[in-house]
Order: C-alpha cells, then structure tokens, then sequence
C-alpha cells in the first residue's frame, strides 16, 4: 500500500471524505501520462539578413576599425579587470608568499608605558 493509500484511507476512517475523494482523483490524475504537445510548425517564411553589429543605417561603421598595431589582443589590455590584470595580481600574490613573514614587536600587557607612568606619578 502507497502512502498515498494510506493517507486516503485515514481521511474515510476519520470522516474526511472529500478531502479523500480529492486526494483520490490527485492521485489518479497523476497516474495518468500526459500526452506531449506536438511542436507547433511555423509556415511563415524567415528572411535572414547579414549581421549587422558595428554597423550603422546606412551601412557605415560606428568606429573604424583598429589596425594591426592598435589592437593589443586578449592578454594584453592593461585597462579594466582582464586577462593580464588576473596574472598581475596573482603575481604580486605570489611575490608577497615568498617574502619572508615580519614578526611583530612583543607587547607587554599590564605595564604602564613610560611616558604614561610620568602623568599617574604627578
């Protein structure tokens, strides 16, 4: 018996019957497999244009084209959160790992400081 079931049959033993019947056609209806849509086929008939991006109206570009010598390619833009600005920070990173670690000086706790010690004494 599914939990299901039982459940149904603890609503009729408690005089829940509609609340059972409900459960009941729940059940049943998840019983039952759904048919699955047919995908709906489209006549209409798509013309498809060249891309566009950079583009203006009348076809003329936004900003011309950079040459050769102006573009720097991936990993080498120095501007921004890139490629090269990753690698630079996980090289400082590493440079700082390898330096050897300051110890810092002792700290005594309960002495009063000596210049402190002169203003309780007044």
């Amino acid at each position: 018996m599914s939990r299901e079931e039982l459940a149904v049959d603890v609503l009729r033993a408690t005089g829940h019957i509609e609340a059972a019947d409900i459960v009941e056609r729940v059940m049943r209806r998840d019983a039952e497999p759904t048919p699955e849509p047919e995908p709906k086929k489209s006549t209409e008939k798509v013309e498809v244009t060249p891309g566009r991006m950079g583009l203006l109206g009348d076809d003329t570009e936004v900003v011309p084209a950079l040459t050769r010598e102006e573009f720097h390619g991936p990993g080498v833009a120095h501007t921004g959160y890139g490629e090269y600005n990753q690698r630079e920070i996980l090289n400082r990173w590493a440079a700082d790992l390898e330096r050897p670690v300051k110890t810092p000086p002792a700290v005594e706790v309960g002495i009063v400081a000596p210049q402190h010690a002169k203003e309780a004494d007044e």
